[in-house]
């Protein structure tokens, strides 16, 4: 079952930012005679993890929004194909919730789809 935090997402979910990511950093600067000084490392979390979902019903945004809204709140995201990441919204780039009706109304009910991203990292 997809879910975050055993909020069920679909099944066609898009990691849409899943192979732009190393582990590995490798920070450059140099002596002041100019010499290049390279040092390499490895991240141990932090990888970023955006996720497309698509006709999600206000219920399952408004339960995501409340999710996101608990400082700290640490979540375990199952993909589709069985991978489980322990994960953290990216507040830090702002809007980690983003959603976008399917069709804009005045006001929604629950019947209403709603396409949203989702920010989140690997901690």
């Amino acid at each position: 079952m997809t879910s975050l935090a055993s909020i069920p997402l679909p099944t066609d979910i898009v990691w849409t930012d899943e192979h732009d990511w190393t582990p590995v950093n490798q920070p450059l600067s140099r002596t002041l005679g100019g010499r290049l000084i390279v040092q390499l490392g490895v991240f141990s979390g932090g990888r970023p993890i955006t996720i497309s979902c698509h006709w999600l019903t206000k219920p399952t945004l408004d339960a995501l929004i409340a999710l996101r809204d608990v400082p700290g709140a640490t979540m375990l995201l199952t993909l589709p194909d069985g991978r489980v990441f322990n994960t953290l919204f990216r507040h830090h780039e702002g809007e980690p919730v983003k959603a976008a009706p399917v069709i804009e109304y005045a006001e929604y009910d629950d019947e209403d789809q709603f396409d949203v991203t989702l920010k989140l990292m690997e901690i």
